[in-house]
């Protein structure tokens, strides 16, 4: 039986994508931990995703290639995190 290693970035990101969620700003949006794919630059990307039927944003965290194992940081998830909770905050989308 193959072992999963625990992945700690992976785990952050789903506790904060949970208490974003949780917020106040976060009730009418829904934050998700993604990962995105690209099969244009075969990489795979995953970070915060929000949305519901009319909005559709990600914000990254980190990047690898396909064929890799070894992830690039985009940003920290404080960093990604303090965007999106701005994003639910403001609403861009809705102006």
């Amino acid at each position: 039986m193959r072992r999963v290693r625990e992945d700690s970035t992976w785990a952050a990101i789903v506790a904060a994508a949970e208490r974003l969620t949780r917020e106040p700003a976060g009730l009418a949006l829904k934050v998700l931990p993604a990962r995105q794919r690209s099969w244009t630059t075969l990489t795979v990307t995953e970070g915060f995703a929000v949305g519901d039927h009319w909005t559709d944003a990600f914000e990254p965290v980190r990047r690898r290639r396909m064929v890799s194992t070894t992830w690039t940081d985009v940003q920290p998830i404080e960093t990604a995190a303090a965007t999106v909770e701005r994003f639910l905050r403001e609403r861009p989308d809705l102006m």
